[in-house]
């Protein structure tokens, strides 16, 4: 239940931006009285608004609950048109920030299950993949983004057939500015990412927690260290987020 509040809270985020391109008290009671006539609508048919609404700029999904084949099968038919990016993170790091995220949240620190949360996404995003046109999936690894982002941002521009734009790309560069980012609102009301908004910057700029590799190492079986390396780390590439 937590969650689908979270969930809806984000929403009514995102519709405000999307019909009055602000976050401000008036734009969210509209949005909030705007979902509940439309109820009930799934959620390929809000999207779809959203899209039509904010066109002709183009919608950015991130959520970990489309990694189910079905799902990301539907995707795919109700949008053709769509690019997929997978961005990938070392094994290790990805125990790191997850244990973070335990302590932050609340709960108490335990050995993350790399099996499920960082194998399994893999798993499912690869087979994805091998049914999609080259040209409309990209693999990137998170660490070498963050060494040069301004290198990646402006491939990811070509890649996707946009104007590439320094100005777009110094933006992009301060996700700190983004509006709800700077909104004076409590956000952590109204989105599913309150790492993010705790720190509204790249990630390179935050540091790591002092987690040792033996924090994670009884999680890293044979399976996940083959596919780490197709996905070309080492278990030396652990250093990228650091400060």
């Amino acid at each position: 239940m937590p969650h689908r509040l979270e969930w809806q809270n984000a929403l009514i985020g995102a519709i405000a931006q999307a019909r009055w391109e602000r976050l401000d008290e008036t734009a969210l009671d509209w949005a909030r009285h705007w979902l509940l006539r439309q109820s009930p609508r799934n959620g390929a048919s809000m999207r779809l608004t959203l899209a039509d609404w904010i066109a002709p700029r183009q919608m950015v999904e991130r959520n970990l609950c489309y990694l189910h084949p079905k799902v990301l099968d539907r995707i795919q038919r109700l949008f053709p048109e769509a690019y997929y990016l997978h961005l990938t993170c070392h094994p290790v790091l990805h125990g790191r920030a997850a244990g973070r995220w335990r302590v932050r949240s609340g709960q108490r620190p335990a050995l993350i299950d790399l099996t499920r949360t960082w194998l399994m996404p893999v798993l499912i995003t690869l087979e994805f993949f091998e049914g999609l046109p080259r040209e409309k999936r990209l693999t990137l690894r998170g660490e070498d983004f963050l060494k040069e982002p301004a290198n990646y941002l402006g491939q990811l521009i070509k890649w996707l057939g946009l104007n590439e734009d320094r100005d777009a790309i110094a933006t992009m560069l301060h996700p700190e500015r983004w509006p709800f980012a700077e909104t004076e609102l409590d956000w952590a009301a109204f989105s599913d990412d309150r790492e993010f908004l705790a720190y509204p910057g790249l990630p390179i700029a935050r540091g790591w927690p002092d987690h040792t590799e033996e924090d994670i190492a009884p999680g890293m079986t044979h399976e996940i260290r083959h596919y780490a390396r197709l996905l070309g780390y080492t278990e030396n590439d652990q250093s990228a987020y650091s400060e």
